[in-house]
């Protein structure tokens, strides 16, 4: 996992502080250190993600410019045989790109999925000084549960709507990529389906982020939460603690 590294464990001397002063003991020692690697985890993740977003839009936008370059300049030097005229080819190159944007689509998924491991861990962190500690109670506003947030966001997050402009520049590749060079002609019916399809296919993806998020919180417990209690447990205690 990006910058998953490790900090010292309780017993082994570390010391910390804070600003309000010394920590006393090595368990508050170690999740002070926990929580700052994690943070610095998670916004790292949060970087690359923009990044890869950034490279995948320019790369698209590229890639789109390059392929129209190039269908000026090559019949100049190659007459192509009839089959694969210019537009065909140039559908051939669309559907490469949509498909490159289907790779990088599933990045940002599992890259987001990452983050949110590193978020509920922050959450973690919070409630192990929120139990300790009566006199922060009243000042935590952030969640405290290491079950949020969930994985599969929803509308509400701007990152579903990243998914969602992922999906569509890829899925109008792609499906304009297969009537360039299936050759299909153009008229209002066909270009009613094509928009339809686009449609389908941006659809799919927020899908497929529906599914993989779905598969990162069904392993969460398996893989990370062994040693938690379950979600509904968890907001019990949670609210019994709030309350005395």
């Amino acid at each position: 996992m990006v910058g998953s590294s490790v900090s010292s464990p309780p017993g082994s001397g570390t010391g910390g502080a804070t600003a309000a002063g010394a920590v006393t003991d090595e368990g508050s020692a170690f999740m002070l250190q926990e929580y700052s690697t994690i943070a610095q985890s998670f916004f790292s993740l949060y970087t690359q993600l923009n990044e890869i977003l950034r490279t995948y839009l320019a790369l698209m936008a590229a890639g789109v410019a390059a392929s129209t370059l190039i269908l000026q300049i090559l019949p100049k030097l190659y007459v192509a045989p009839a089959a694969f005229d210019d537009l065909r080819l140039l559908g051939g190159l669309f559907l490469v790109l949509g498909l490159l944007g289907v790779s990088a689509c599933i990045s940002l998924i599992g890259l987001r999925c990452e983050m949110l491991l590193y978020a509920r861990t922050i959450n973690g962190v919070r409630r192990y000084f929120y139990s300790r500690n009566p006199n922060i109670r009243k000042f935590i506003v952030l969640p405290i549960s290491a079950w949020e947030p969930p994985m599969y966001e929803g509308s509400r997050s701007p990152y579903f709507w990243q998914i969602v402009l992922v999906g569509g520049i890829n899925s109008a590749l792609g499906v304009g990529g297969a009537f360039l060079a299936l050759a299909i002609s153009t008229s209002i019916p066909v270009i009613a389906l094509l928009v339809v399809l686009v449609g389908i296919f941006t659809a799919g993806h927020v899908g497929l982020y529906s599914i993989l998020a779905d598969k990162a919180e069904d392993g969460f417990p398996q893989n990370f939460a062994k040693h938690l209690p379950p979600p509904q447990n968890f907001e019990c205690e949670f609210n019994h603690a709030w309350t005395h």
